[in-house]
C-alpha cells in the first residue's frame, strides 16, 4: 500500500503542474511566445531526463537495493518540487524540473521491489495494482493541481507536493 501511495503521488506530481504552468512561467517573467515554449519545456524536461538516467538508477538499485533508491527519489522530489515555491526565474524552474527528472526513479524501483516480493502466482495482480497508483495519479494530477492552485495559490501547491513527497 505504501508503494502504491508513493506511485500515486509521483504520478500526480509529474502531471499536476500542467494546468497552471503557463501562468507560473508568466509570473516568472517569460511572456509572449516564450510562455508556451518554456511551459512545454518545463513539463517535458523532467520526463526526458528521467528516461535518460533510468538505466543508471536501475544499476544502482541492483547494487544497493530498491528501497534506498525509492527513498532517494522521494527526498530529491521533496526539494525539487518544494523548491519551486521559492524560485524567481524561468532558469531555476528549468533547473529544478531537470533535477527532478535526473533523480527520479521511484516508480521503476517500486515495480522492481513489488515484482521481487510478490508471490509468483500473484505477481501480475500486484504489478497491475501498483500501476493503478501511477496511472491514477497521472490522470487525476491535473484536476488536483488546477483545484489546489485556485484554492491555495500556485506556489503553495509546490510546497504541498514537496511535503507529500517527503
Amino acid at each position: 500500500m505504501i508503494a502504491w501511495f508513493g506511485c500515486f503521488l509521483t504520478g500526480a506530481s509529474f502531471s499536476l503542474v500542467m494546468p497552471f504552468m503557463p501562468i507560473f512561467v508568466r509570473q516568472l517573467g517569460a511572456g509572449g511566445t516564450d510562455t508556451a515554449f518554456y511551459s512545454g519545456l518545463s513539463v517535458s524536461i523532467s520526463a526526458l531526463a528521467a528516461a535518460l538516467v533510468s538505466p543508471l538508477w536501475g544499476r544502482l538499485a541492483d547494487r544497493y537495493g530498491r528501497k534506498p533508491m525509492m527513498i532517494r527519489a522521494s527526498l530529491v522530489m521533496t526539494f525539487t518540487m518544494g523548491g519551486l515555491a521559492f524560485i524567481d526565474s524561468v532558469f531555476w524552474l528549468l533547473l529544478l524540473r531537470l533535477m527532478n527528472g535526473l533523480f527520479a526513479g521511484f516508480i521503476p524501483n517500486a515495480n522492481a521491489l513489488i515484482a521481487s516480493q510478490a508471490p509468483k502466482k500473484e505477481m501480475g495482480k500486484a504489478l497491475g495494482l501498483l500501476a493503478t497508483g501511477n496511472i491514477g495519479g497521472a490522470l487525476i494530477g491535473p484536476l488536483i493541481g488546477g483545484f489546489l492552485a485556485q484554492l491555495l495559490g500556485i506556489r503553495n501547491v509546490f510546497l504541498l507536493v514537496g511535503f507529500c513527497s517527503f
